[in-house]
Formats: structure tokens, C-alpha cells, sequence
């Protein structure tokens, strides 16, 4: 996912890249590929 701006963000869909509608707590709620980006961040790692 490539970050264009805060309120837009994009991504891969079928070797392409195409912008993800919504803002920030809908990509979340919809708990996609966004959501799974950013949860990532907040992982622990043994």
C-alpha cells in the first residue's frame, strides 16, 4: 500500500494499483487489506 496523502491510500488489486475509497476509519471498519497494513504496525514480534 502506497500512502498518496492522509486522507487517500491505495492498493494492489490484480498487479495494479487503484485508490482505496473512504477515509481512514472506513478502510479499518472494513477490515481489507488497509486495515491488515496498519494493524501490522501494532504486532509484536518474538
Amino acid at each position: 500500500m502506497i500512502i498518496l496523502a492522509s486522507w487517500q491510500a491505495t492498493t494492489p488489486t490484480r498487479g495494479a494499483i487503484r485508490p482505496a475509497p473512504g477515509t481512514h476509519e472506513e478502510l479499518l471498519a472494513g477490515n481489507g487489506f488497509y486495515a491488515d497494513i496498519y494493524n501490522s504496525q501494532f504486532t509484536l514480534i518474538d
